[in-house]
């Protein structure tokens, strides 16, 4: 029913014509809530610090279990982008010094296939899912400790097998934290993902689900670079069969 003259206004529902000046107080009182969230905690960080609760309230909850600490949106196997890394300094050790990302467990696939298949399937499809950039956040594993943007980041490779990286003592370290918290005693399998840090200058904003109007918003942002990137990932192997194609005629 639409309010009429005759319409009764309850105050504290809000109900009726007048209701569109609450309205805009709370809207102002909402928007001065964001621009304190987006104060850092800390003066003496150089880069944005948060409680953990507010990144994840700022996430679109929809989507899939988070991976090693990277949120997807999306469906695998069409498109799926990665929205946002939040996890801790123990789970993630090399992020911060190398650029270079943790991807713990197996992926369930066809029954038969080995667990270095279903590694491999996991790892791929986050290797895929993370060529949208990915902002990320690490923070201490205590309640309520902080977490600071380290940066934005984008995948490049998948660190083979038997690089010195697998030797990093920070990795080795942490592996042995996971496999002392595990019923079985043993760390859970991990493969390695060579990211690229962006100038984040360069980017356009929001650059991170903080500083979004709304998880919704942040969704559509992250939705529109990933189809940005299958764009540009299929103008880019468009472009390499037709070079491919030019150079064998030419061959001929």
């Amino acid at each position: 029913m639409f309010p009429t003259s005759s319409t009764p206004i309850c105050p504290r529902t809000r109900r009726g014509h007048i209701a569109s000046a609450p309205k805009k107080k709370r809207t102002a009182r909402l928007g001065k809530a964001a621009v304190e969230r987006l104060t850092p905690m800390s003066g003496d960080s150089e880069a944005p610090i948060f409680p953990r609760s507010d990144i994840e309230k700022a996430l679109f909850r929809g989507g899939r279990k988070p991976v090693s600490g990277f949120w997807c949106w999306g469906s695998s196997g069409l498109v799926e982008a990665t929205s946002c890394l939040i996890t801790t300094d123990g789970n993630q050790p090399l992020l911060r010094s190398r650029d270079v990302a943790c991807i713990f467990g197996l992926e369930p696939i066809d029954d038969g296939a080995s667990a270095q298949e279903a590694g491999t399937s996991l790892a791929q499809r986050l290797l895929d899912a993370a060529r949208t950039p990915t902002p990320a956040f690490l923070g201490g594993s205590a309640a309520g400790s902080p977490f600071d943007l380290v940066g934005v980041f984008v995948s490049e490779f998948l660190v083979p097998k038997g690089d010195a990286l697998y030797e990093d003592p920070d990795l080795l370290k942490a592996l042995e934290a996971l496999a002392k918290l595990s019923r079985k005693g043993k760390a859970p399998p991990v493969q390695l993902l060579q990211m690229r840090r962006l100038e984040t200058a360069a980017l356009k904003q929001p650059r991170h689900p903080l500083q979004a109007q709304t998880p919704a918003d942040w969704v559509a942002t992250v939705g529109e670079r990933a189809l940005l990137a299958v764009v540009l990932d299929a103008w880019r192997s468009c472009t390499s069969d037709n070079r491919t194609g030019s150079e064998t005629n030419e061959a001929g």
